[in-house]
């Protein structure tokens, strides 16, 4: 989802939450607001798994 909106492919550590936030307001720009709810609940869940692993 997100290297798709910003056209890159990097890691998730190497995100930021500007880039996945802009990411979801594409989605919900064309309507698809729930989708951008499970792309967001999904990044979450990566980010915090991140968090907890190290």
């Amino acid at each position: 989802m997100v290297a798709q909106a910003t056209g890159t492919d990097r890691e998730a550590a190497d995100r930021r939450p500007l880039e996945v936030l802009a990411a979801l307001k594409k989605l919900e720009k064309k309507g698809n607001h729930q989708s951008a709810r499970r792309c967001r609940s999904f990044a979450n869940r990566v980010f915090r798994y991140g968090v907890a692993t190290g």
